[in-house]
Order: structure tokens, then sequence, then C-alpha cells
């Protein structure tokens, strides 16, 4: 996007970071959707490991309650 390039940006190496961020949330979305929101095969989908896929759902803002619940009876 725009906002990655402008010249707010300290460096270039913050600005990849930026961009880079909101393409994987973009990503993992789109493929949580694709499963049914299931962690397992989308996981498996996105070539990492569950445990990875739920971190990074926190770190977006994507963890439901559903996806607590079953990270916890695991």
């Amino acid at each position: 996007e725009a906002d990655a390039l402008t010249a707010d940006s300290t460096t270039l190496a913050e600005a990849v970071e930026r961009s880079t961020a909101r393409v994987e949330r973009r990503l993992i979305e789109a493929t949580l959707e694709q499963n049914c929101w299931g962690l397992a095969v989308t996981a498996a989908a996105l070539g990492i490991d569950r445990k990875t896929l739920f971190r990074k759902m926190r770190l977006y803002g994507l963890a439901t309650q559903a996806s607590l619940d079953e990270d916890e009876t695991r």
C-alpha cells in the first residue's frame, strides 16, 4: 500500500516489514476463511505449524473464541 512508501517511513526495512505484515495477515485470513477457520488444515495449507498459525492469528487480531477453545483442547 502507498502508506508503506511515504516519506514518514524511517527506513526501507521498516516499510518492508509493515508491507509484509499486511500481506501475511491477509493471506492468513483468506486461508482461514477458505478452510472454515480450521486451524490444523489452515496451518497445513500455509506450510506452517499450527502453533505458529495461532501465534500469528493473535498477533494480527484474528483469534476468535472458537479458535481459542480449539487451541486449549490440544
